[in-house]
C-alpha cells in the first residue's frame, strides 16, 4: 500500500517516536512514509524527528497563532506535500491498537466512501458529528485534495465569544468551529461518504484498553479496539504527567510492550544511508 502518515509537531517529539514505533509494528506495510510538519518555534526537534524511518520533516512558522490555529496551518501544509495514494492524519498522542490497521482501514474505502477515522464524542454537542476528525483519519488523497479543505479553525476570538454565549444561553448551541470544522461541509458538498469508529471513554462498559480509570479516548471498529487518543499532549510531559503515565501504562499492557523499556522505543536511530 502506498501510504503516508502525517503529523503536526509542537513539542511532542517523544509522543511521535512512540507513535511511529507502534504504527509500524502493527502495520501491514511497515515501510510507509512519514511526513511531519514542525510548528515548534525555531524548528526545534526537527533533527531528531528526521531520524525516524522514511521520514521527512519540514518547518512551518506559525508564530503569533493559537494552538488550534497553528495546528490547522500545519495540516494544510501537510496535505499539499503528500505524494502517495493514501494517507493518515494523526495527532501525536494517538496510537493504533489493531494488527494490520492500514489494511483494515483501506478495505472500508470505495469510490464514494473516501475516509475513515475517529469522531468527536457524542457529548461534544457543539462540534460536528458523524464525520472523522483530525485525531486519526485514513483517507484517499486524491479525493481529499479535490475538496480543497481548509483545516484552520474559526477565528479564536469568535470561537471564544460563541463559547461564552453557549455557556449562558445553552439552547442556542452555536457550533464550535475548531480545527477541521470545514471538512464535513466539503464532504457533503462533494457527495463523499465516510466511516467513523465507535467512541468510548474508560468508564464505558465496552472499554477494554483504558478501563477502569485511565484518561483519554478509545475507538473501536466493528467491536475491536483500533485507536486510542490520550488528549492534550501539548500540555503534558510524555511519561511524566500522571495522565500520560497512566495512558502509557494501559497502551503498553494492551499491546504487550515492555513498559520498563519504553525509553528505548523513543530514541530514534538514524536509518539514513
Amino acid at each position: 500500500m502506498n501510504l503516508t502518515v502525517c503529523t503536526v509537531n509542537y513539542y511532542t517529539e517523544k509522543y511521535i517516536y512512540f507513535q511511529d514505533y507502534i504504527f509500524r509494528e502493527l502495520a501491514n506495510n511497515k515501510d510507509h512514509r512519514r511526513l511531519v510538519c514542525n510548528v515548534t518555534p525555531f524548528n526545534e526537534g526537527a533533527e531528531a524527528l528526521s531520524l525516524l524511518p522514511r521520514t521527512e520533516v519540514f518547518y512551518e512558522d506559525t508564530s503569533g497563532l493559537s494552538g488550534s490555529e497553528s495546528h490547522g496551518v500545519g495540516l494544510n501544509a501537510l496535505i499539499s506535500r503528500i505524494d502517495t495514494e493514501y494517507a493518515v492524519i494523526a495527532d501525536p498522542d494517538s496510537v493504533v491498537l489493531l494488527k494490520d490497521w492500514d489494511t483494515v482501514c483501506l478495505e472500508t474505502l470505495d469510490d464514494q466512501t473516501v475516509a475513515i477515522g475517529t469522531p468527536y464524542p457524542p457529548h461534544a454537542v457543539n462540534r460536528y458529528q458523524g464525520y472523522p476528525n483530525q485525531i486519526f483519519i485514513f483517507f484517499d488523497v486524491a479525493a481529499m485534495r479535490s475538496m480543497d479543505i481548509d483545516f484552520r479553525p474559526e477565528n479564536y476570538r469568535l470561537r471564544r465569544a460563541k463559547g461564552q454565549i453557549n455557556k449562558y444561553i445553552p439552547w442556542l448551541s452555536l457550533e464550535d468551529r475548531d480545527t477541521s470544522w470545514n471538512m464535513p461541509v466539503k464532504f457533503r458538498e462533494h457527495g463523499y461518504l465516510t466511516h467513523c469508529f465507535d467512541f468510548l471513554k474508560s468508564n464505558d462498559s465496552g472499554s477494554v484498553v483504558l478501563a477502569p480509570d485511565a484518561r483519554g479516548d478509545e475507538h473501536h471498529w466493528r467491536g475491536i479496539p483500533i485507536v486510542s487518543h490520550q488528549g492534550r499532549s501539548g500540555s503534558r510531559g510524555f511519561d511524566r504527567d500522571p495522565i500520560s503515565i497512566l495512558w502509557l501504562d494501559r497502551i503498553c499492557e494492551f499491546l504487550n510492550i515492555d513498559r520498563q523499556g519504553i525509553s528505548h522505543l523513543i530514541v530514534p536511530k538514524s536509518t539514513k544511508g
